[in-house]
């Protein structure tokens, strides 16, 4: 993760991949290796961390109920063609929530148990169903934004919510090749609309999909940063949060839906990185940073600094 201002900082605390396999032929990205910690926020408020018994992270090139990657838990049974899929719900509605796909795993017991391991509520399982690998992948062809289950009707609307901050319709739904969008007061398959009239000025890069420097007509400058992963952007949105309720400097963001999906947009501030200071300039700036060490350790920011210290920008004033 990131912290400062913000004028050129391509992955700003965003949640860094641990590793990339193959596994069986699916492209996997996994987010915690075995034996890492997992945390984050849950809706309430309460910060959470987990240690993980598993690889865990998510299949490339797919889509779940939750509009996000398909998540993943890897065994140690490399050569399973077997893959249980675990129905998750919400352990107080008892409403179905999404898939968790349990791969590397021999038996339904081994794959129930891997799961429970993970959570310190067993109600976050709702059932289970077993698969064997080649079934596996034509349903995650088939079945792109749906509950990952063989036995369904083709074509039949299976409802997605969308849970992105900004978001401009209730509900869509994957049917006969397309996106269904429905709005407040009626459906259709138009796209949501064009989220704000813009020039982009400059291509950032980004390796969790794309930053762009861009102005509004009114000559303000915005940086907006799009994932192909959605959920690390609401994962960077709720650590900024954090850092801003604690008082850290940081750029105020927020999360939007655009055409092309959810977008990060957040405040342009020019600076200097921290890399190009000295002297009596770097030393103000590392003094400011310090005053920020214990919320970058709630929330386990070992990449405050980066790799050649260019993730923070010193405006002057602040870091």
């Amino acid at each position: 993760m990131k912290r400062g201002i913000i004028t050129n900082a391509v992955n700003w605390r965003s949640r860094k991949l641990q590793g990339k396999y193959s596994f069986q032929g699916l492209p996997l990205s996994i987010e915690n290796q075995r034996g890492s910690y997992r945390q984050g926020m849950s809706p309430d408020g309460h910060i959470w961390r987990t240690f993980m018994h598993a690889d865990y992270g998510y299949i490339r090139l797919t889509l779940g109920v939750d509009g996000d990657h398909v998540d993943v838990y890897i065994g140690t049974h490399k050569h399973s063609d077997k893959v249980f899929i675990v129905h998750q719900q919400d352990p107080k509605t008892k409403k179905y929530d999404e898939d968790k796909c349990m791969l590397g795993y021999e038996t339904p017991q081994e794959a129930k148990a891997a799961y429970l391991r993970q959570y310190n509520n067993p109600g976050f399982f709702q059932s289970m169903e077993t698969y064997d690998m080649a079934t596996f992948k034509q349903m995650l062809k088939e079945r792109k934004g749906m509950k990952l289950k063989k036995s369904y009707q083709r074509g039949s609307s299976m409802k997605l919510f969308v849970k992105g901050q900004g978001s401009k319709y209730t509900k869509k739904v994957w049917k006969n090749g397309r996106w269904n969008y429905t709005y407040a007061n009626n459906t259709g398959t138009r796209r949501p609309k064009k989220l704000f009239m813009h020039t982009v000025k400059k291509n950032l890069g980004g390796s969790t999909g794309g930053a762009f420097l861009i102005e509004l007509p009114n000559g303000e400058q915005k940086v907006i940063k799009q994932s192909t992963c959605e959920s690390h952007l609401r994962e960077e949105q709720t650590a900024n949060s954090i850092y801003e309720t604690l008082g850290v400097a940081v750029p105020h963001t927020s999360l939007k839906q655009s055409t092309k999906g959810l977008v990060q947009v957040s405040d342009y501030v020019e600076g200097v990185p921290l890399a190009s200071l000295s002297g009596e300039d770097r030393e103000a700036a590392n003094k400011h940073l310090r005053r920020g060490f214990v919320a970058d350790a709630l929330l386990g920011n070992w990449d405050v600094l980066g790799m050649e210290n260019d993730n923070v920008i010193w405006d002057g004033s602040k870091a």
